[in-house]
């Protein structure tokens, strides 16, 4: 089979392809794709500039025939070189020609040596990430072939930088994870145990020495579950355990038969799906225990539902009053926010506030799952 610039572009493609996922500011990849842009298209120099989302700005990340490092402080955008510009936004090869000096910045000029610049757009998906700017002595225009070639260079280049920002988000992502679980544990175990000692401590009358024994227990166990949770490595902890939303809707239903108790009320039109089971759990979990805390409800009612194709929770209290004066609104506590954000990662989301003078409610909306 005879070579031709395209069928050449593709197998350098495929070749580069394999190191997609090495892909970092600076790596050989950019590099190498630099040298095929070079070799493919018959150029003397070649420089990719990638924008950096964590640095906010467009820097040089590979360059084949130049000093990628004499590029550093060099402050360019799309808006500030045309060339870039007409690629980007008609998604073609731009050649400048004897327009060089027109359509690029003179200190680019300067530093790249320009003569004769083609420039590749790198895109995909509607994003812009960046430019394929190469160069050579020789006038004559691109052909086709080399025209194709630097093409499908460039949109290898916006694929290279596409896989490295969802790995970026990915990673991005697992860390804030991390940072829940570890905030859930510290909110599930250790604030509350410290909870149950500020309320023996704050109340009427002074303590005998068998509740002080305890209350130093209590701190103590406290202490050391800090100590483990501090010094655990950050990794996602499944909990096969944990009580599921029936379990926790089960547990309000029977403390709601205490006479002291406020009274339980379930309206159901749909089930919990499995795949929300446990966030369903930790919104009503964390919602009664803001009731605890802060109300003097006399009634709860959950309602358990679906709507058009969500799935929707709702945990509202009528103590709001009777807990806090004037307008004062009650405070939300941690728990609540943490399952606001465990929310996010289902596509969900989780409001809480008052809804009429004395009434306070709590809503899970969520999409079902396809």
């Amino acid at each position: 089979m005879a070579s031709t610039p395209t069928y050449d572009a593709l197998h350098q493609m495929v070749s580069l392809l394999a190191d997609v996922e090495h892909v970092s500011p600076g790596a050989p990849f950019y590099d190498r794709l630099a040298d095929a842009a070079c070799r493919l298209a018959g150029m003397r120099r070649a420089i990719i500039f990638l924008y950096d989302d964590e640095e906010r700005r467009v820097r040089g990340v590979g360059a084949h025939g130049l000093d990628l490092a004499s590029f550093d402080d060099l402050q360019v955008t799309a808006r500030t070189v045309p060339i870039a510009l007409r690629a980007l936004t008609d998604d073609i090869v731009v050649e400048a020609g004897p327009r060089v000096r027109r359509d690029i910045p003179p200190e680019l000029v300067e530093r790249f040596g320009a003569q004769h610049v083609a420039c590749s757009p790198m895109s995909a998906g509607g994003q812009w990430f960046g430019v394929v700017l190469v160069d050579r002595d020789d006038p004559r225009p691109l052909n086709d072939g080399e025209r194709e070639a630097l093409y499908l260079l460039g949109k290898l280049a916006a694929l290279a930088a596409a896989a490295r920002l969802a790995t970026r988000q990915q990673e991005q992502t697992r860390r804030l994870a991390e940072r829940i679980d570890l905030a859930r544990d510290v909110h599930d175990t250790i604030i509350q145990r410290l909870f149950g000692v500020s309320l023996a401590l704050a109340g009427d009358g002074g303590l005998d020495a068998e509740d002080r024994q305890r209350c130093a227990e209590e701190v103590e166990r406290a202490l050391h579950e800090l100590r483990d949770v501090v010094q655990r490595p950050l990794a996602r902890v499944s909990r096969p355990d944990a009580p599921g939303f029936e379990d926790e809707l089960g547990r309000l239903i029977a403390r709601g038969e205490d006479d002291s108790a406020a009274d339980v009320v379930v309206e159901r039109d749909g089930e919990v799906p499995a795949t929300l089971d446990a966030l369903a759990a930790s919104v009503l979990r964390e919602a009664i225990r803001n009731v605890r805390k802060h109300a003097e409800a006399r009634e709860i009612v959950v309602r358990v539902g679906v709507e058009g194709a969500a799935f929707r929770l709702e945990i509202v209290n009528d103590g709001v009053d009777r807990a806090s004066s004037g307008s004062a609104m009650p405070s939300t506590g941690l728990g609540l926010r943490l399952a606001a954000f465990e929310a996010l990662g289902a596509g969900g989301l989780v409001e809480f506030g008052r809804v009429e003078e004395d009434t306070w409610r709590v809503r899970l909306t969520a999409p079902l799952p396809s």
